[in-house]
């Protein structure tokens, strides 16, 4: 697949490090400042993210990663679903949510595609300098947007049997 090939180009293996390391005089820093990665929820992306993020915070003592805030979304997303169809009916609700745009703290530009993929956009990020990070959770900085149509399979290639349905 792709997604193996481009991971594998992608790794720096310890010995590859080690031997970089040696010939450059970089320091494991100075790899992790220009390293980019992508990340499918900043907490710290805009105000809305920021305000959730805080309230999460303030009841965990951290700041949530892309699982937890996704889980959230996910949650509150189909319980929406849930009171807008007035029914917790499967079929139904999936239709509802199918048809509902999905903007939160968590997805900008979502939506649920007939096989079932939630879609978003999704955030190209590089590790800041030790110099550029202003509190204890500020690794990153925003490179770049990548629309969700761009950053996952396209529904016309899916092998999903719910597609043709």
């Amino acid at each position: 697949m792709c997604e193996n090939a481009l991971a594998e180009a992608l790794t720096i293996r310890c010995d590859d490090y080690a031997s970089i390391a040696a010939n450059s005089g970089w320091t494991p820093m100075m790899f992790m400042m220009r390293v980019r990665l992508v990340e499918p929820f900043c907490w710290d992306l805009d105000d809305v993210s920021r305000q959730w993020s805080k309230r999460f915070f303030a009841k965990f003592g951290k700041m949530p990663n892309f699982v937890q805030a996704g889980a959230y979304s996910a949650v509150m997303n189909y319980l929406k679903a849930v009171q807008a169809a007035k029914t917790d009916d499967t079929g139904v609700v999936m239709k509802q949510l199918k048809s509902t745009p999905i903007n939160d703290m968590f997805a900008r530009n979502g939506h649920i595609r007939a096989d079932g993929r939630m879609v978003h956009d999704v955030y190209l990020v590089q590790v800041k300098a030790p110099a550029d990070v202003k509190d204890k959770w500020d690794y990153y900085t925003v490179k770049e947007t990548v629309p969700g149509d761009e950053a996952f399979q396209p529904l016309a290639t899916s092998k999903c049997r719910l597609v043709a349905q």
